[in-house]
């Protein structure tokens, strides 16, 4: 299994014994957590549909992003295999 499959049964699992907690709301995390990845085709089992699903998909995609020019050993152009694209660190 997976982080987006270990999470959401976590959250499921410590949600149904908060009292406060709607089912309603309850979907809804379930539904950002288990769409993260934005799409099936990247690992998701579920596509965003709601705006919160969308704003954390798009920050975990831009944390990603920023991560690969972290990993980048020189200040130059090189070649990034998960963007498949140069990158330029100046």
């Amino acid at each position: 299994m997976g982080h987006i499959s270990i999470g959401a049964m976590q959250v499921d699992e410590t949600g149904r014994q908060i009292k406060e907690l709607s089912k309603e709301r309850l979907d809804a995390l379930l539904h950002v957590i288990l769409s993260h990845h934005g799409e099936q085709e990247k690992g998701s089992p579920v596509a965003c549909s709601t705006k919160e699903a969308f704003i954390v998909h798009y920050a975990d995609e831009a944390d990603a992003i920023m991560n690969q020019y972290q990993n980048m050993k020189d200040k130059s152009w090189e070649y990034n295999k998960m963007m498949q694209r140069y990158l330029y660190k100046g």
